[in-house]
Protein backbone atom coordinates (compact mmCIF):
# COMPACT_ATOMS: atom_id res chain seq x y z
CA UNK A 1 0.00 0.00 0.00
CA UNK A 2 1.49 3.38 -1.15
CA UNK A 3 1.49 6.72 0.90
CA UNK A 4 -1.05 8.32 -1.26
CA UNK A 5 -3.79 5.32 -0.50
CA UNK A 6 -2.60 5.09 3.21
CA UNK A 7 -3.67 9.09 3.45
CA UNK A 8 -6.88 8.65 1.79
CA UNK A 9 -7.77 5.73 3.68
CA UNK A 10 -7.06 8.00 6.99
CA UNK A 11 -8.91 10.94 5.64
CA UNK A 12 -12.06 8.34 4.85
CA UNK A 13 -11.82 7.25 8.45
CA UNK A 14 -11.68 10.75 9.76
CA UNK A 15 -14.76 11.54 7.96
CA UNK A 16 -16.84 8.42 9.29
CA UNK A 17 -15.87 9.32 12.67
CA UNK A 18 -17.09 12.87 12.18
CA UNK A 19 -20.47 12.02 10.63
CA UNK A 20 -20.93 9.18 13.38
CA UNK A 21 -20.50 11.86 16.13
CA UNK A 22 -22.41 14.33 14.33
CA UNK A 23 -25.33 11.61 14.00
CA UNK A 24 -25.34 9.87 17.07
CA UNK A 25 -25.52 13.71 19.01
CA UNK A 26 -27.78 15.21 16.71
CA UNK A 27 -30.25 15.90 19.25
CA UNK A 28 -27.25 18.07 21.20
CA UNK A 29 -28.48 21.26 18.86
CA UNK A 30 -31.59 21.69 21.52
CA UNK A 31 -28.06 22.59 23.94
CA UNK A 32 -27.53 25.46 21.84
CA UNK A 33 -30.67 27.17 21.54
CA UNK A 34 -30.38 26.43 25.66
CA UNK A 35 -28.37 29.58 26.97
CA UNK A 36 -30.76 31.77 24.76
CA UNK A 37 -33.91 29.71 26.07
CA UNK A 38 -35.05 28.70 22.74
CA UNK A 39 -36.88 25.89 23.43
CA UNK A 40 -40.13 25.02 21.15
CA UNK A 41 -42.99 22.90 22.93
CA UNK A 42 -42.33 19.99 20.87
CA UNK A 43 -38.02 20.31 22.18
CA UNK A 44 -38.85 20.52 25.74
CA UNK A 45 -41.16 17.51 25.27
CA UNK A 46 -38.81 15.64 24.23
CA UNK A 47 -36.02 16.49 26.45
CA UNK A 48 -38.53 15.94 29.36
CA UNK A 49 -39.10 12.63 28.26
CA UNK A 50 -35.67 11.59 27.91
CA UNK A 51 -35.05 13.37 31.44
CA UNK A 52 -37.79 10.97 33.04
CA UNK A 53 -36.34 8.01 31.70
CA UNK A 54 -33.06 8.56 33.69
CA UNK A 55 -35.83 8.22 37.18
CA UNK A 56 -35.82 5.03 38.83
CA UNK A 57 -39.03 5.36 41.43
CA UNK A 58 -40.81 3.55 43.64
CA UNK A 59 -45.01 3.44 43.08
CA UNK A 60 -47.36 2.73 46.18
CA UNK A 61 -49.74 -0.29 46.71
CA UNK A 62 -49.77 -4.10 45.94
CA UNK A 63 -52.31 -3.13 42.25
CA UNK A 64 -52.56 -0.53 39.78
CA UNK A 65 -54.41 2.54 41.25
CA UNK A 66 -55.96 5.53 39.43
CA UNK A 67 -52.93 7.92 40.92
CA UNK A 68 -50.08 4.80 39.59
CA UNK A 69 -52.36 4.70 36.16
CA UNK A 70 -51.79 9.02 35.93
CA UNK A 71 -48.15 9.20 37.34
CA UNK A 72 -46.95 6.44 34.94
CA UNK A 73 -48.95 7.66 31.85
CA UNK A 74 -47.64 11.40 32.92
CA UNK A 75 -44.31 10.52 33.27
CA UNK A 76 -42.76 6.70 31.81
CA UNK A 77 -40.00 7.14 34.33
CA UNK A 78 -37.34 4.35 33.00
CA UNK A 79 -37.17 2.42 35.97
CA UNK A 80 -39.37 0.67 38.57
CA UNK A 81 -38.23 -0.15 42.16
CA UNK A 82 -40.06 -2.77 43.56
CA UNK A 83 -40.34 -2.23 47.96
CA UNK A 84 -41.59 -4.36 50.57
CA UNK A 85 -44.89 -2.37 50.38
CA UNK A 86 -45.25 -3.68 46.88
CA UNK A 87 -45.69 -7.36 47.48
CA UNK A 88 -48.03 -9.63 48.85
CA UNK A 89 -47.57 -12.67 47.44
CA UNK A 90 -45.03 -13.29 44.42
CA UNK A 91 -48.17 -13.97 42.05
CA UNK A 92 -49.71 -10.83 43.11
CA UNK A 93 -46.48 -9.23 42.29
CA UNK A 94 -46.13 -10.43 38.97
CA UNK A 95 -49.53 -9.30 37.76
CA UNK A 96 -48.64 -5.76 39.18
CA UNK A 97 -45.89 -5.66 37.28
CA UNK A 98 -47.93 -6.60 33.78
CA UNK A 99 -50.12 -4.05 34.65
CA UNK A 100 -47.05 -1.55 35.05
CA UNK A 101 -45.93 -2.86 31.74
CA UNK A 102 -48.98 -2.21 29.92
CA UNK A 103 -49.32 1.65 31.24
CA UNK A 104 -46.16 2.64 28.55
CA UNK A 105 -46.33 3.00 25.25
CA UNK A 106 -43.96 0.93 24.50
CA UNK A 107 -45.73 -1.78 25.64
CA UNK A 108 -44.43 -5.21 25.38
CA UNK A 109 -42.62 -4.08 22.69
CA UNK A 110 -39.31 -2.63 24.91
CA UNK A 111 -39.45 -5.45 28.04
CA UNK A 112 -36.65 -3.33 29.43
CA UNK A 113 -38.82 -0.12 29.18
CA UNK A 114 -39.15 0.21 32.10
CA UNK A 115 -36.52 -1.17 33.65
CA UNK A 116 -38.23 -3.19 36.96
CA UNK A 117 -35.43 -3.57 39.83
CA UNK A 118 -35.42 -4.46 43.38
CA UNK A 119 -33.01 -5.33 46.47
CA UNK A 120 -33.45 -9.12 46.97
CA UNK A 121 -29.69 -9.63 48.46
CA UNK A 122 -30.32 -11.99 50.58
CA UNK A 123 -30.60 -12.30 54.30
CA UNK A 124 -32.27 -9.30 56.14
CA UNK A 125 -32.36 -7.30 52.48
CA UNK A 126 -35.07 -9.03 50.79
CA UNK A 127 -37.92 -7.26 49.27
CA UNK A 128 -39.76 -11.05 48.56
CA UNK A 129 -40.11 -12.95 51.32
CA UNK A 130 -42.62 -16.10 49.98
CA UNK A 131 -43.39 -17.15 47.12
CA UNK A 132 -40.03 -17.78 46.20
CA UNK A 133 -36.95 -19.17 47.09
CA UNK A 134 -35.33 -17.77 49.93
CA UNK A 135 -31.06 -17.36 51.01
CA UNK A 136 -29.41 -16.29 53.73
CA UNK A 137 -26.84 -13.00 53.59
CA UNK A 138 -23.63 -12.36 52.04
CA UNK A 139 -21.86 -13.65 54.46
CA UNK A 140 -23.49 -16.86 55.37
CA UNK A 141 -23.61 -17.45 51.60
CA UNK A 142 -19.31 -16.49 51.29
CA UNK A 143 -19.09 -18.90 54.19
CA UNK A 144 -20.95 -21.89 52.29
CA UNK A 145 -18.01 -21.18 49.55
CA UNK A 146 -17.82 -19.67 45.59
CA UNK A 147 -20.13 -22.94 44.00
CA UNK A 148 -23.43 -22.15 46.59
CA UNK A 149 -22.66 -18.29 45.82
CA UNK A 150 -22.70 -18.96 41.95
CA UNK A 151 -25.91 -21.30 42.49
CA UNK A 152 -27.67 -18.89 44.79
CA UNK A 153 -27.27 -15.84 42.45
CA UNK A 154 -28.46 -18.22 38.97
CA UNK A 155 -31.67 -19.58 40.97
CA UNK A 156 -32.50 -15.93 42.43
CA UNK A 157 -32.32 -14.32 39.48
CA UNK A 158 -34.37 -16.98 37.16
CA UNK A 159 -36.91 -16.73 39.45
CA UNK A 160 -37.54 -12.52 40.25
CA UNK A 161 -36.86 -12.86 36.35
CA UNK A 162 -39.92 -15.20 36.37
CA UNK A 163 -41.75 -12.18 38.21
CA UNK A 164 -41.04 -9.68 35.02
CA UNK A 165 -38.04 -8.40 37.44
CA UNK A 166 -35.17 -7.24 35.24
CA UNK A 167 -32.17 -5.79 37.72
CA UNK A 168 -31.45 -6.84 40.89
CA UNK A 169 -29.48 -4.33 43.12
CA UNK A 170 -26.98 -7.25 44.22
CA UNK A 171 -24.06 -8.12 44.68
CA UNK A 172 -22.93 -6.14 47.29
CA UNK A 173 -19.21 -5.18 46.90
CA UNK A 174 -18.20 -3.49 50.00
CA UNK A 175 -15.24 -4.71 51.78
CA UNK A 176 -16.25 -4.78 55.62
CA UNK A 177 -13.20 -2.86 57.27
CA UNK A 178 -15.10 -1.36 60.34
CA UNK A 179 -17.17 -3.41 62.36
CA UNK A 180 -19.00 -1.01 63.69
CA UNK A 181 -20.89 -0.40 60.38
CA UNK A 182 -24.40 -2.25 60.71
CA UNK A 183 -25.84 -1.21 57.79
CA UNK A 184 -23.56 -2.95 55.73
CA UNK A 185 -22.47 -5.59 58.53
CA UNK A 186 -23.37 -9.10 57.31
CA UNK A 187 -24.14 -7.91 54.07
CA UNK A 188 -20.75 -7.78 52.64
CA UNK A 189 -18.41 -10.80 51.47
CA UNK A 190 -15.96 -10.35 53.73
CA UNK A 191 -13.15 -8.19 55.18
CA UNK A 192 -10.72 -8.34 52.60
CA UNK A 193 -10.34 -7.80 49.09
CA UNK A 194 -9.43 -10.91 48.44
CA UNK A 195 -12.60 -12.53 49.95
CA UNK A 196 -14.77 -10.18 48.12
CA UNK A 197 -13.76 -10.28 44.75
CA UNK A 198 -13.83 -14.38 44.84
CA UNK A 199 -17.58 -13.96 45.79
CA UNK A 200 -18.32 -10.88 43.59
CA UNK A 201 -17.22 -12.58 40.76
CA UNK A 202 -19.19 -15.65 41.98
CA UNK A 203 -22.62 -14.14 42.13
CA UNK A 204 -21.75 -12.26 38.74
CA UNK A 205 -21.46 -15.48 36.93
CA UNK A 206 -24.67 -17.34 38.67
CA UNK A 207 -27.07 -14.22 37.81
CA UNK A 208 -25.54 -13.62 34.33
CA UNK A 209 -26.37 -16.88 33.25
CA UNK A 210 -30.50 -16.37 34.03
CA UNK A 211 -29.71 -13.16 32.06
CA UNK A 212 -31.06 -10.77 34.86
CA UNK A 213 -29.14 -7.72 34.98
CA UNK A 214 -26.83 -7.21 38.04
CA UNK A 215 -25.68 -3.99 39.61
CA UNK A 216 -22.90 -3.83 42.32
CA UNK A 217 -22.76 -1.30 45.07
CA UNK A 218 -22.23 0.55 46.51
CA UNK A 219 -18.99 2.50 45.11
CA UNK A 220 -16.54 3.35 45.88
CA UNK A 221 -16.85 1.26 48.90
CA UNK A 222 -19.47 1.64 52.00
CA UNK A 223 -17.47 -0.41 54.10
CA UNK A 224 -15.15 1.44 55.99
CA UNK A 225 -17.61 3.91 57.88
CA UNK A 226 -19.61 3.69 60.86
CA UNK A 227 -22.97 6.45 60.22
CA UNK A 228 -25.63 5.56 58.45
CA UNK A 229 -26.43 6.79 55.17
CA UNK A 230 -30.10 6.31 55.04
CA UNK A 231 -29.93 8.83 58.25
CA UNK A 232 -27.00 11.21 57.74
CA UNK A 233 -23.56 12.14 55.43
CA UNK A 234 -21.24 9.57 56.59
CA UNK A 235 -17.54 10.81 56.28
CA UNK A 236 -14.51 8.25 54.57
CA UNK A 237 -10.62 9.66 55.16
CA UNK A 238 -9.64 7.50 52.61
CA UNK A 239 -7.09 8.89 49.58
CA UNK A 240 -7.94 7.89 46.25
CA UNK A 241 -5.06 5.48 46.74
CA UNK A 242 -6.88 3.75 49.81
CA UNK A 243 -9.96 3.36 48.04
CA UNK A 244 -10.77 -0.36 48.26
CA UNK A 245 -11.80 -0.91 44.19
CA UNK A 246 -10.80 -4.09 43.56
CA UNK A 247 -14.40 -5.60 43.68
CA UNK A 248 -15.55 -2.94 41.65
CA UNK A 249 -12.54 -3.88 38.68
CA UNK A 250 -13.58 -7.19 39.31
CA UNK A 251 -17.44 -6.53 38.27
CA UNK A 252 -16.33 -4.49 35.56
CA UNK A 253 -13.91 -7.20 33.94
CA UNK A 254 -16.97 -9.32 34.46
CA UNK A 255 -19.30 -7.15 32.53
CA UNK A 256 -21.39 -5.96 35.00
CA UNK A 257 -24.06 -3.53 33.58
CA UNK A 258 -24.79 -1.10 36.78
CA UNK A 259 -23.00 0.43 39.23
CA UNK A 260 -24.99 1.93 41.99
CA UNK A 261 -22.67 5.13 44.34
CA UNK A 262 -22.53 5.27 47.94
CA UNK A 263 -23.64 8.70 49.38
CA UNK A 264 -20.21 8.72 51.17
CA UNK A 265 -18.44 11.95 51.96
CA UNK A 266 -14.70 11.45 50.95
CA UNK A 267 -13.02 15.18 51.67
CA UNK A 268 -9.10 14.18 50.53
CA UNK A 269 -10.84 13.60 47.61
CA UNK A 270 -13.40 15.76 46.67
CA UNK A 271 -15.50 18.12 48.74
CA UNK A 272 -18.98 16.43 47.89
CA UNK A 273 -20.48 12.85 48.40
CA UNK A 274 -19.45 10.38 45.86
CA UNK A 275 -22.56 10.40 44.39
CA UNK A 276 -22.01 14.13 43.18
CA UNK A 277 -18.23 13.83 42.48
CA UNK A 278 -16.84 13.75 38.99
CA UNK A 279 -13.49 13.10 40.29
CA UNK A 280 -14.86 9.72 41.87
CA UNK A 281 -17.18 8.65 38.96
CA UNK A 282 -14.81 9.24 36.87
CA UNK A 283 -12.02 6.75 38.44
CA UNK A 284 -13.92 3.86 37.43
CA UNK A 285 -14.61 4.94 33.82
CA UNK A 286 -11.88 6.27 32.73
CA UNK A 287 -9.24 4.15 34.78
CA UNK A 288 -10.60 1.03 34.37
CA UNK A 289 -13.34 0.88 31.70
CA UNK A 290 -17.01 0.83 32.84
CA UNK A 291 -18.61 1.08 29.53
CA UNK A 292 -22.14 0.33 31.83
CA UNK A 293 -24.93 2.60 33.21
CA UNK A 294 -23.97 4.25 37.11
CA UNK A 295 -26.70 4.55 39.35
CA UNK A 296 -27.17 6.61 42.40
CA UNK A 297 -28.52 4.96 45.66
CA UNK A 298 -31.88 6.30 46.75
CA UNK A 299 -32.03 10.37 46.45
CA UNK A 300 -34.68 10.53 49.39
CA UNK A 301 -31.82 9.25 51.82
CA UNK A 302 -30.68 11.43 54.62
CA UNK A 303 -27.15 11.90 53.67
CA UNK A 304 -28.46 13.69 50.41
CA UNK A 305 -31.65 15.38 51.54
CA UNK A 306 -30.35 16.55 54.62
CA UNK A 307 -27.55 18.33 52.96
CA UNK A 308 -28.53 19.62 49.43
CA UNK A 309 -31.71 20.66 47.70
CA UNK A 310 -32.35 17.65 46.12
CA UNK A 311 -33.48 19.24 42.35
CA UNK A 312 -30.10 20.41 42.42
CA UNK A 313 -28.31 17.61 43.66
CA UNK A 314 -29.76 15.84 40.55
CA UNK A 315 -28.07 17.68 38.09
CA UNK A 316 -25.04 18.13 40.07
CA UNK A 317 -25.11 14.04 39.91
CA UNK A 318 -25.89 14.09 36.20
CA UNK A 319 -22.65 16.37 35.76
CA UNK A 320 -20.42 14.28 37.71
CA UNK A 321 -21.26 11.33 35.58
CA UNK A 322 -24.26 9.56 36.74
CA UNK A 323 -26.76 7.93 34.34
CA UNK A 324 -29.68 7.36 36.51
CA UNK A 325 -31.23 8.29 39.90
CA UNK A 326 -33.18 6.17 42.33
CA UNK A 327 -35.68 8.49 44.09
CA UNK A 328 -38.10 6.75 46.85
CA UNK A 329 -41.20 9.02 48.25
CA UNK A 330 -44.51 8.08 50.03
CA UNK A 331 -46.23 10.63 47.52
CA UNK A 332 -46.18 11.03 43.72
CA UNK A 333 -46.17 14.55 44.23
CA UNK A 334 -42.88 14.12 45.65
CA UNK A 335 -41.65 12.58 42.65
CA UNK A 336 -43.50 14.55 40.37
CA UNK A 337 -41.89 17.67 42.10
CA UNK A 338 -38.45 16.41 42.04
CA UNK A 339 -38.65 15.64 37.96
CA UNK A 340 -40.38 18.87 37.39
CA UNK A 341 -38.02 21.22 39.78
CA UNK A 342 -34.91 19.41 38.21
CA UNK A 343 -35.94 19.80 34.71
CA UNK A 344 -35.98 23.73 34.65
CA UNK A 345 -32.94 23.52 35.74
CA UNK A 346 -31.59 21.31 33.57
CA UNK A 347 -33.37 23.76 30.43
CA UNK A 348 -30.67 26.30 31.67
CA UNK A 349 -27.52 24.52 32.22
CA UNK A 350 -26.04 23.74 28.28
CA UNK A 351 -23.26 21.01 30.40
CA UNK A 352 -26.74 19.52 32.65
CA UNK A 353 -28.20 19.21 28.97
CA UNK A 354 -25.21 17.56 27.32
CA UNK A 355 -25.03 15.53 30.25
CA UNK A 356 -28.61 14.08 30.38
CA UNK A 357 -27.86 13.12 26.08
CA UNK A 358 -24.81 11.18 27.29
CA UNK A 359 -26.60 9.43 29.89
CA UNK A 360 -29.37 8.72 27.94
CA UNK A 361 -27.33 7.50 25.40
CA UNK A 362 -25.61 5.05 27.89
CA UNK A 363 -29.08 3.85 28.87
CA UNK A 364 -30.27 3.02 25.72
CA UNK A 365 -26.89 0.92 24.39
CA UNK A 366 -26.92 -0.75 27.83
CA UNK A 367 -30.32 -2.11 26.92
CA UNK A 368 -29.11 -3.03 23.54
CA UNK A 369 -26.27 -5.22 25.40
CA UNK A 370 -28.86 -7.40 27.00
CA UNK A 371 -31.99 -7.36 24.78
CA UNK A 372 -30.87 -10.90 23.76
CA UNK A 373 -32.03 -12.21 27.47
CA UNK A 374 -35.42 -10.58 26.76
Amino acid sequence: MNNKTKMLLLVFAAFVAVFFIVYKFANLKKVIFSARGNFSAQQKMEIKKKWASLFFVNLHGKKMGKSTKRFLASYQPGGIIIMSNNVYTADMLKQFITEIRSQYSTGSADPLSPIIGIDQEGGRVRRIREGIPQFPSARECAARGENYVTEMAKINSIELKKLGINLNFAPVADVLKNTENTVIGDRAYGNTPEAVIKMVRAYLKGAASSGLLSCVKHYPGHGSVSADSHNELPVDNSSEADLILSPFIEAVKNNVPFIMSAHILFPRIDSVPATLSSKILSIIRNQYGFNGVMISDDLSMGAIKKNYKTPEAVIQSLKAGMDMFIHTAVRYKDHIQLIEKSFQLLLKDTTALIALERAYQRVQEMKKRVKTFY
